[in-house]
């Protein structure tokens, strides 16, 4: 996630391996949790090149996009399955709360080695 600590704990991580950040030249991001794409824009900001499978790139960008669109739909699908509400009441204002994310700009473009 994209926090100041999260940043610090980043950079500090890279020095202990004689790596600045602005040496890290592609980041694969496996999937969109917050946890695994939360400072791709920084890394994006610095010089790497961010890859992300097209499919899971699009449900992040619906995912944390300003109007939240896909943690709408998710919950409508909790209550289309039967999940009471009562099981997590401050969820959806942790999900959003709780995830800074600050998400990379694709490029669109396909590399192939």
């Amino acid at each position: 996630m994209h926090t100041k600590e999260a940043e610090a704990a980043l950079r500090a991580a890279l020095a202990d391996a004689e790596v600045a950040m602005e040496d890290v030249r592609r980041v694969f991001v496996t999937h969109l949790h917050p946890d695994h794409i939360g400072m791709t824009g920084t890394l994006e900001r610095v010089g790497a090149e961010i890859v992300m499978h097209g499919p899971e790139l699009e449900n992040a960008r619906r995912m944390w996009s300003r109007d939240h669109s896909m943690i709408d739909e998710t919950y409508a699908w909790f209550e289309r399955h039967g999940i009471p509400a009562s099981v997590d009441p401050g969820m959806r204002e942790s999900w959003l709360a709780g995830n800074p994310i600050e998400l990379f700009q694709p490029s669109g473009r396909t590399t192939r080695p």
